[in-house]
């Protein structure tokens, strides 16, 4: 009995120290699941994220590509339409390829700069474009320089303005055909009223040359939008239009 009592102690200890280990492992237990349960909310999140992005992305109204190492990284369905492609066939292809042979120096050139991080470049422009049947298409686009898996790359907005650039065109022509046809007519004025005058002239100068009179006078009035012309002579008057040419009548 005294034996017993003695080593009771030590006895009390272990159960104590299991007792404490079970908590620790409880505690160290509980803040792993408790870390997984974050994690696992993280990703839910990002994930969230992702497909909500994913969705903006595949629903907006705009063509949205990124370029890396001059290839197409990305792209929705939007810009792959525009250009007559799958999405499939334009990831890994060559973002010149979208562009015509006339135009591949100068979107190359803009692309380098952008690349180099110059501050001083449009970020909205206006270049054609070249579908895979070969159709030439006019783009509205803005550019920005960005980091894509650590790496620079530019991702792009395009919009597709052909219908616009047409209207445009047909305008700009219209414009030409309307400033023809006013010098015409302003011509074709200035030669009435020249024919006019010389009319007149002739007219007037045989008028005073056969004339008995020491003075002549000529008035010139405004009636119902016509020029009337007359001259008198001692007391005589008479219409300009009497002595004109049936052949040569006056214009109004």
């Amino acid at each position: 009995m005294n034996f017993s009592k003695k080593h009771a102690p030590a006895k009390d200890c272990k159960n104590q120290r299991i007792q404490t280990e079970r908590l620790e492992e409880n505690r160290r237990l509980k803040k792993e699941i408790q870390n997984q349960q974050d994690t696992i909310k993280a990703l839910q999140a990002d994930q969230n994220r992702r497909e909500f992005y994913s969705l903006l992305v595949e629903n907006s109204l705009t063509g949205i590509f990124i370029v890396q190492d001059d290839r197409i990284v990305f792209c929705n369905h939007r810009f792959a339409k525009m250009y007559g492609y799958t999405r499939e066939e334009l990831i890994g292809k060559d973002s010149l390829d979208l562009v015509p042979s006339a135009d591949k120096q100068s979107v190359a050139n803009l692309r380098t700069q952008r690349l180099m991080g110059k501050k001083d470049m449009l970020s909205e422009y206006e270049v054609r474009g070249l579908r895979k049947d070969g159709q030439i298409i006019w783009t509205m686009r803005k550019n920005t320089l960005v980091d894509y898996n650590g790496k620079p790359a530019i991702l792009g907005n395009s919009i597709e303005i052909s219908e616009r650039k047409n209207v445009e065109s047909k305008l700009k022509k219209s414009e030409q055909i309307l400033r023809f046809l006013s010098s015409r007519l302003l011509n074709a004025h200035e030669n009435e009223r020249k024919r006019i005058a010389r009319e007149l002239h002739d007219t007037i100068a045989q008028m005073i040359k056969h004339s008995a009179a020491d003075s002549v006078w000529l008035w010139i009035k405004k009636e119902k939008n016509k020029l009337i012309f007359k001259i008198k002579d001692n007391g005589s008057g008479f219409d300009i239009k009497e002595a004109l040419s049936p052949k040569n009548p006056e214009k109004g």
